[in-house]
């Protein structure tokens, strides 16, 4: 049985297997990643991302719309289903 996950764009939760740059945009990288190529952001110097805006990213790679909002609705719906 799949455990229940509800997708929340408001929750504050992170996650250690990604974290952010300083990127306006694709600032979310795999723990793999080192170093932020466009920033030159560190991983150590960093926090970890937010597991909401991970599975709107993961969406977005899917879905490759531009619609934020939008973007944020489907992974709530499309995480609902699961």
């Amino acid at each position: 049985m799949k455990e229940q996950f509800f997708y929340d764009p408001k929750s504050t939760e992170t996650h250690p297997a990604y974290w952010d740059c300083e990127c306006t945009e694709q600032y979310i990288h795999y723990e793999s990643e080192c170093i932020c190529v466009s920033c030159g952001a560190r991983k150590e110097d960093q926090p970890n991302s937010r597991v909401s805006e991970i599975y709107a990213m993961h969406y977005r790679m899917i879905d490759k719309s531009k619609d934020v909002p939008d973007y944020e609705r489907k992974a709530n719906a499309y995480y609902k289903r699961q």
